[in-house]
């Protein structure tokens, strides 16, 4: 029997004292291994995070910023000029010719003008303008030149007679509006106009079938009514006269012009309280008891003359004038001084402004 073969022992090899150095050299390999896999997952748990939501700068902030940058801002530029082309021009000047602002309106069709001189609605209403301004003048040759392009223009024959009015032409004024009725007889303005040509020239039954024409045509029309009125008062149809001009007032309370003719047919009559009244309801109070001192005066009633200057000048002591002077001669009257003239009594004012310039008579517009 053979013996059991005896294997060698293995030897394991020998424990070898560690190094301090080499482990610390693997460690920190190791977590520079690990480091890029955590930052890794960071960011990807970060990602998986919804972002908030953006928005771009409003206008307003766009501007703020731009003024915080710019560094001019206390200077901003201008906005650009709109182009000066001629519909922009006739455009603009149409708007300051409807809100009154004449000046502009005139520079602006100017320079239509000065691009195309053949424009004969701008040329008419430059001429517009001009008689607005009381270029008389100035806007009567713009409308002459209208009317050698289109003679049968009737807004350009209206606006001719009105400026033969304002010269106090009535003969001209009446050709040029019955030239325009002839062109248009429903044109009621013309008519109404036309009529007023024949006040002025003292022809007043013609007048009064002008204006009840034009009535016909506006029935509430309160100039014509009160044209109608006045018509009758020239004709010394007193009654007649009231009952029209009353009329018109009821339409018209506050009409300066409608009050006046209202106070002067009551003067007319000698019903001075409503004479006071009327003159009082056309807002100018000094005025007012300035003029009904003149009738007094004119009917020798010095005393209650005096009291109405007075007063006209209490209410404005530092201007009216006019009231001073009527108030001395009225006194000279009463204290028995020389006779007073034709020339020298005490003038009515009856112009519709606050400050008015005095008259020599009474202004009857006609």
């Amino acid at each position: 029997m053979r013996p059991p073969t005896i294997l060698p022992r293995l030897r394991l090899p020998e424990k070898r004292p560690s190094n301090p150095l080499a482990l610390h050299f693997w460690q920190v390999f190791g977590l520079g291994l690990l480091l890029p896999l955590l930052l890794s997952a960071c960011l990807t748990t970060q990602g998986n995070k919804k972002a908030p939501a953006m928005r771009g700068l409003s206008p307003s902030e766009t501007e703020r910023l731009e003024t915080l940058h710019n560094p001019d801002w206390r200077h901003p530029l201008p906005r650009p000029q709109r182009e000066e082309t001629p519909e922009n021009l006739a455009e603009t000047a149409e708007l300051m010719l409807q809100t009154g602002d004449y000046e502009r309106s005139i520079y602006n069709y100017s320079k239509i003008l000065h691009q195309d001189p053949q424009r004969h609605d701008i040329r008419y209403k430059l001429g517009l303008a001009l008689l607005m301004t009381g270029r008389l003048e100035d806007a009567k040759r713009e409308l002459a030149a209208v009317l050698v392009q289109k003679m049968d223009m009737p807004e350009a024959h209206e606006a001719m007679g009105v400026i033969y009015l304002q010269e106090n032409k009535p003969a001209e004024a009446q050709q040029e509006f019955r030239t325009v009725l002839a062109q248009n007889p429903n044109r009621s303005q013309a008519r109404t106009l036309l009529g007023e040509a024949y006040l002025r020239g003292g022809q007043y039954t013609q007048a009064l079938t002008e204006f009840k024409a034009a009535l016909a045509q506006a029935p509430r029309n309160a100039r014509v009514i009160g044209n109608i009125g006045w018509a009758h008062y020239k004709l010394k149809q007193y009654d007649e006269a009231l009952r029209w001009l009353k009329q018109a007032q009821t339409i018209s309370p506050q009409n300066p012009r409608i009050n006046q003719r209202l106070g002067m047919v009551f003067a007319a009559q000698k019903k001075y309280p409503e004479t006071l009244a009327a003159f009082r309801q056309g807002g100018d109070e000094a005025l007012a008891f300035n003029n009904i001192g003149v009738y007094y005066y004119l009917d020798g009633r010095y005393e209650e003359a005096a009291r109405c200057f007075q007063k006209a000048l209490d209410l404005r002591p530092t201007y009216y004038e006019e009231a001073r002077v009527n108030l001395d001669k009225t006194l000279a009257r009463l204290q028995g001084g020389q006779p007073i003239t034709t020339d020298s009594e005490p003038r009515a004012d009856a112009r519709l402004s606050l400050h008015p310039k005095p008259l020599q008579k009474l202004q009857e517009d006609d």
